[in-house]
């Protein structure tokens, strides 16, 4: 008696990897886009917590942010945005970063960023850090000025948080994100129009405002990036 050889066809074994293939290009895509929102989103939060840590740290030898004043230059009225920007990060932002790998100043336009509110970038200055994962922070003030056009404190303080390094694609809401500090409530991420989940993800998908919005959004869903996230 002879034995029976098990085994497959030529026709079987292509029938096989061919579905195997169908199977690979329809979930790799998910899966790899999965792993890009978690990569993003850790980076984004660990960003978050550092600049959350300097504001904290500030507050032990500056008080609350309300109380701010960049006092040196008040009364001054000659101040360029250079050295304001120059007088925070001194006082409130580089004793308190760890490992900073580099610092520049320019401009988003420079960098070829995405649009900024709706608007093309222009060449307002930023002071940009490179931190030790390679994440860059570029931070922008803006401040009150009174009558005698002399500064008079804090506006608001923005935190461009570019994820991957000034790589492409260079787009809000994907790898630049941005907080704002209030200088009233010295919060970081402040939905102060109370607005709704629904109005969160209308003003990250338009294009006004959408880089602020964008980050508000991720930190209201508990720090995920949901399917329905519209910049993804």
């Amino acid at each position: 008696m002879f034995g029976r050889n098990i085994g497959f066809t030529m026709a079987e074994v292509l029938i096989t990897l061919g579905i195997i293939g169908i199977i690979a290009a329809i979930t790799l895509p998910v899966l790899i886009g999965n792993y890009q929102k978690k990569v993003t989103v850790t980076k984004l939060k660990r960003t978050y917590t550092v600049i959350a840590q300097t504001i904290e740290r500030s507050k032990v030898d500056y008080g609350d942010v309300s109380g701010w004043r960049l006092d040196e230059i008040a009364g001054s009225g000659q101040a360029s945005e250079e050295y304001i920007i120059n007088l925070f990060v001194s006082q409130f932002w580089e004793p308190w970063v760890p490992k900073i790998q580099g610092v520049f100043y320019g401009s988003t336009k420079e960098f070829g960023y995405d649009k900024i509110n709706g608007y093309t970038p222009d060449d307002s200055k930023l002071k940009w850090y490179v931190l030790n994962d390679g994440t860059v922070v570029g931070i922008d003030i803006l401040v009150y000025v009174n009558d005698d056009d002399v500064v008079d404190g804090l506006n608001t303080v923005g935190y461009y948080v570019d994820i991957n390094g000034l790589t492409k694609p260079n787009k809000y809401g994907r790898d630049i994100f941005l907080f704002q500090l209030n200088p009233e409530t010295g919060n970081l991420i402040d939905n102060a129009e109370n607005l709704s989940r629904d109005e969160l993800v209308e003003k990250c998908k338009s294009t006004d405002l959408n880089n602020y919005y964008c980050a508000v959004l991720i930190a209201y869903d508990g720090w995920e990036i949901k399917d329905d996230y519209p910049r993804w």
